[in-house]
Formats: structure tokens, C-alpha cells, sequence
């Protein structure tokens, strides 16, 4: 009906809708805010802006107490467009807009409409001279969900703020931190470790729960490796308690999947399990899309590990809408994982083939993991060059320079497989080296649980290479334990 009519009319008719409202509302308008909020945006054209701007600002912060975060955005979308009709609007309190947008998009996981907003209110800032406001606005260029991805735009804009910043400190400055050392995972480990540390202290100054919330979460995140079991475990402790302080216990939820992987790695499956059930609670009744996508990726993962094949495909494909929903950037990459794994575990290398090889060209990921795993395809398609080839270029540093991070188990597990695979003795040696200090430890990849059995298995298959029967039968028969010990039933190798 309304579409028939002349834009001014429609106009109108959403004024005189709104001031209906106010007047049967006046007492206690809270019921119709967001109702109020839309007609005054649609009346702009002849309306007050003043008042669709106010309109909409307390159907935000309505929405905002309720944890409505995308209806919050949209509204706070809705003042920002009704301001800029105000005669001489100020530049600082359109600022103050951009910087609600950017953050209400964040908690809603709405990747691009944040960084547009991020990059509006960083401009702002940085023309009104305000630091405190730049340092806002490159904070919220970076998302922490995003598993470590590079952002040249973001490290820019986070070292501009920092610097602008200067010694003003505060909140601010650990939220800096925190994102730098979080930018710095993939390339610097180590230094990484150092500055979330420092990014913890900070927030635990400046008394904010949502900054130690992010500060813990990236200082687990750089933790992740061989090495850093037990304090991830202990930063999981945590990192739930202040999220329950917090605006958002999304960084909290994902540390929590990621060390129920850690508690896979060790055979501690009843602790996995309560780990994954309390990401679940602490995600809440409605998590959107991106806080959904982890919880099914995480369990898809686990469907593959204890073999239940058949919801594997349904699982991956609804994890990858969720994912492309969220825009993740790994949402592709975690479907085509699990579908590559499924191809293997079906006994279908050629699928795995297919599916997996194009990641071969990707700069960022698990590289070193998806050249072993397409190398054992090409393989097991009788291609002995392509695999050979590839597996040239993971021994060319004799594999130290696979970096210890979250990622190397389960990827110095696959090239192990590999080598015994190709019957490389002379590179058995040096793995069976590298993996025999975690041999009751599993390979898993978190946060998509990339389960490559027990590394018992691998470094049986390594003995054997070697002539080390007796060693190899010793792996294998506890091989088959820890299986047993977390319920896995999808294996690379027979242990019989």
C-alpha cells in the first residue's frame, strides 16, 4: 500500500505514525522505541532530525541493555544518517556516532559495516586531533575472532593510535597492546607472548573486564604450541569469569573451544567436554552468527574424530554459512578441511584431492599441514613425484622451521605419516625426534579439531622405518589406548 504512494506522503504518514505513538505512549515509550525510532527515520524528509536523531538513540541504548547488538547498530545507523540533516551538525558528536557504530558492530560480528564504521570515526579522530578517539576507532578495525589473519590496514591505523596515544595510557593503551601482540602470533611468536602479557597487566590496571577479556584471550592464543598447555588451561579458568563481567563473552567462548582442544591433545576427554558445554552457556540462548559458526565448526570436528561420517557433510555445510554469514576468514578453509578429511577417512583421496589442493596457493592458514595432507592424496593417487616434491619443501629446514605454534602437532604428526608413507628413513630420524617428547599427546588442530590420531601412531610407524620393532609395537599398543581414552575411531593408519 505504502509503496503507491509519492515519497513525501509516505514521509508523512511515518510522522504522524511516530507522534501517534508518543502520545499513547507517553507515560512508559519503552515497548515502541525501535517502532518510534523507524517512523522518525522514514519521516526524515519532513520530520524533526533532532528528534529521529534522539529517537533512535535511546532505541539503541534499549537495545544495547538487552544485548541486541544488531538492532543496536541499526539504530545507532539510523541516528547517525537523521544528525548529518541537522543544520551545523558538530563534528564531535558525529564522531561519538561513528564510534558507537563501530563497537555495536563488533558485538554483533558484522565484519564489514564495523571496519566502515571504524574507518569513519578513525578519520574523525585523527582530523579533530582527539587520540583517545583514534585509538577507539583502530581498535575496532581489528577483530579478535578472526584467528590471527593479516590486517596491514588495521596494524596501521593501531600504531598510529598508539602513537597519538602517547603517554596518556589507560584502557586505550592495553586494547593497543593487545591487538598488536594478537597482529604479531603468525610471525613473532615469542615477542607475541611477551606484549599480551604486558596487554594483561595493562588491563588489569585500567579495571576494565572487556580489555583483560580481550588481553587473555590473545595471550592464549600466542600461547598456543607444545609448550603451552597448562597456562592456556589456567587462562581458561579465567577468562569465563570475566566474561561474565563483560560486555560480550565472545573472546571467552573461543578460548574455551580451543583449549577443549588442548584437553583432546592430553586424553582428557571428560574435560573437553565440559570446556565445549560451558563456550556453549557463556554463548548465550542466541549467539549470532559468529559465536554460532565456532561451536559447529568445533563440532564438526569432533564428528569426524569419533567417526560419526555421516553428519560430517551436513555439519560442514552448515558451519560454512554461518561462517560466510559472519564473514570469517577461515570459514571456507574450515569446511573444505573437514571435507577433505571425510574424503580420506571414506577412503576417497581423489575427492580430498579436489578439494584441498587449491589451498596449496593461500599465504596465510595451515600451510605446512595442507602441503603433508595433499602430498599423502597425491600418493595414495600413485603421483610419488607430486607428493616427493612437496615433501622436498617441508624438509628443506629440517622441519624447524615449522613454527611451534598451536598448529605444529597436528601438522608434524601429518608429515611424519608422510615420511613413513614415501619410506624416507633418512627424515624418520629427525621426526620421530621432534614428536617422541609428546608421544601421549594427540594431533589435534584446533578450533576445527583436525584430529590425526594419537601420536603414539605416527611415531610407531617411525620405529618401524627405522628397524625399531619392538619400539613400533610399544607405540602402537598405546596407540590404541588413546584412542580408546577420547573415543576416536577415524585413524590414518590401521593399529593392528
Amino acid at each position: 500500500m505504502l509503496a503507491g504512494l509519492a515519497p513525501g506522503e509516505r514521509a508523512r504518514l511515518h510522522l504522524r505514525a511516530a507522534q501517534h505513538l508518543e502520545r499513547e505512549n507517553a507515560g512508559d515509550p519503552s515497548a515502541v522505541l525501535a517502532e518510534l525510532a523507524h517512523h522518525h527515520h522514514r519521516a526524515l524528509a519532513v520530520g524533526d532530525p533532532e528528534r529521529a536523531t534522539a529517537a533512535a538513540l535511546r532505541a539503541a541504548a534499549h537495545a544495547e541493555r538487552l544485548s541486541a547488538w544488531a538492532q543496536a547498530a541499526l539504530h545507532y545507523e539510523q541516528a547517525s544518517t537523521a544528525f548529518e540533516a541537522v543544520p551545523g551538525c558538530e563534528p564531535a558528536r558525529r564522531l561519538e556516532l561513528a564510534l558507537a557504530r563501530t563497537e555495536a558492530w563488533r558485538h554483533a560480528s558484522e565484519r564489514s559495516k564495523r571496519r566502515e564504521a571504524a574507518r569513519a570515526a578513525f578519520e574523525l579522530a585523527r582530523g579533530l586531533g582527539r587520540p583517545r578517539e583514534m585509538a577507539r576507532a583502530a581498535i575496532g578495525l581489528l577483530d579478535l575472532q578472526e584467528w590471527g589473519v593479516q590486517d596491514d590496514e588495521a596494524t596501521r591505523a593501531i600504531r598510529a593510535g598508539l602513537a597519538a596515544l602517547g603517554d596518556a595510557g589507560g584502557v586505550e593503551e592495553a586494547n593497543l597492546v593487545t591487538r598488536l601482540a594478537y597482529l604479531d602470533v603468525r610471525a613473532e611468536h615469542e615477542s607475541a607472548a611477551r606484549e599480551a602479557r604486558r596487554a594483561v597487566e595493562l588491563a588489569r590496571a585500567a579495571g576494565d573486564p572487556d580489555a583483560l577479556q580481550d588481553a587473555l584471550y590473545t595471550l592464549h592464543f600466542a600461547l598456543g604450541g607444545p609448550e603451552g598447555l597448562d597456562e592456556r588451561a589456567a587462562i581458561a579458568a579465567e577468562i569465563g569469569g570475566v566474561a561474565a563481567r563483560s560486555k560480550s563473552a565472545d573472546r571467552a567462548v573461543i578460548a574455551l573451544l580451543d583449549v577443549a582442544g588442548d584437553r583432546l591433545e592430553v586424553s582428557d576427554r571428560a574435560g573437553a567436554r565440559g570446556l565445549r558445554d560451558e563456550a556453549r552457556r557463556l554463548a548465550g540462548e542466541r549467539p549470532h552468527p559468529g559465536m554460532r559458526w565456532h561451536l559447529e565448526v568445533y563440532d564438526t570436528g569432533i564428528a569426524l574424530l569419533e567417526g560419526r561420517l555421516d553428519e560430517v557433510e551436513a555439519r560442514a555445510a552448515s558451519a560454512l554459512s554461518l561462517g560466510l554469514r559472519a564473514e570469517h576468514p577461515y570459514a571456507r578453509g574450515c569446511a573444505n578441511a573437514h571435507r577433505a578429511l571425510l574424503a580420506r577417512e571414506s577412503g576417497d583421496p581423489q575427492t580430498l584431492l579436489d578439494t584441498l589442493a587449491p589451498a596449496l596457493r593461500a599465504r596465510q592458514g595451515p600451510t605446512h599441514w595442507v602441503k603433508a595432507t595433499v602430498a599423502r592424496a597425491y600418493l595414495a593417487l600413485g603421483n610419488r613425484a607430486a607428493a616427493i616434491e612437496l615433501f622436498e619443501g617441508l624438509a628443506a629446514g629440517d622441519f624447524v622451521d615449522i613454527a611451534r605454534n598451536l598448529r605444529w602437532k597436528a601438522t608434524l604428526n601429518e608429515i611424519g605419516h608422510l615420511a613413513a608413507d614415501l619410506g624416507d628413513a633418512d627424515r624418520a630420524e629427525a621426526l620421530h625426534a621432534l614428536l617422541a617428547p609428546y608421544a601421549e599427546h594427540h594431533a589435534v588442530m584446533p578450533m576445527a579439531i583436525l584430529y590425526g590420531g594419537p601420536l603414539h601412531l605416527a611415531l610407531a610407524r617411525l620405529a618401524g622405518l627405522l628397524g625399531r620393532h619392538d619400539e613400533a609395537r610399544e607405540h602402537r599398543e598405546a596407540a590404541r589406548a588413546a584412542c580408546e581414552a577420547i573415543g576416536a575411531t577415524a585413524l590414518r593408519e590401521p593399529l593392528a
